[in-house]
């Protein structure tokens, strides 16, 4: 059993891994900046629920740990809707 989790967890480091790569190829491709900034950010999403749900093990909590990263996630959120128009400007 042992062996199959650390096979798993392998297995996210790799998912992990490919999604940084797609992330700087996407970068260094000539797109439309915001384009290039959501997609930046939706992978980050990703890697990020990846790393809170498997590696910090929130799957296995109680429902009250959701409503605390549900929170994290709303704050996220506002901040990063609050830069859109620096973004859209240039700045």
């Amino acid at each position: 059993m042992e062996k199959n989790c650390e096979q798993f967890y392998g297995i996210i480091y790799l998912v992990l891994i490919a999604l940084t790569v797609l992330t700087v190829l996407f970068a260094q491709m000539d797109f439309v900046r915001s384009l290039t900034i959501l997609f930046a950010l939706s992978i980050a999403l990703v890697k990020s629920s990846l790393i809170a749900l498997y590696y910090m093990r929130l799957r296995t909590e109680k429902p009250l740990i959701y409503l605390i990263v549900l929170i994290g996630i709303v704050t996220v959120s506002i901040l990063a809707i609050g830069i859109f128009p620096d973004i859209a400007i240039g700045l």
